[in-house]
C-alpha cells in the first residue's frame, strides 16, 4: 500500500490467495485485490483495468501462466497502437 499500487491481481490456489490477504493486511485497498483462479481469468481482467500510462510488473512463473497475461496485454497494446 506504501508503495502505491493501485490493483493486485493474484493466480491459482492457496498461496496466491495468502499473498492478497497479507496486502490487505497491510493496507491494501480489499477493492483493488483480485482473485483470478488462472492466467486466462488474469490476462482478461487485466487487459480491461490496464489503461495507458499505468506501470505494470508481472510477477509469477511460466508454470502458472504469467507469461500469458504478458502477451495479452502487448497484444492489446499492439492492437491499439495500430488503430491510432
Amino acid at each position: 500500500a506504501a508503495a502505491g499500487v493501485g490493483l493486485l491481481l493474484t493466480v491459482g490456489g492457496g498461496p496466491a490467495r495468502a499473498l492478497g490477504a497479507a496486502a490487505v493486511e497491510a493496507g491494501a485497498s480489499p477493492a483493488g485485490v483480485v482473485h483470478c483462479k488462472d492466467a486466462a481469468e488474469a490476462a482478461s481482467r487485466a487487459a480491461a483495468l490496464v489503461r495507458d500510462g499505468d506501470v505494470v510488473l508481472v510477477k509469477g512463473s511460466r508454470g502458472v501462466g504469467a507469461d500469458r497475461v504478458v502477451e495479452r496485454l502487448c497484444a492489446d497494446r499492439a492492437a491499439g497502437t495500430e488503430q491510432a
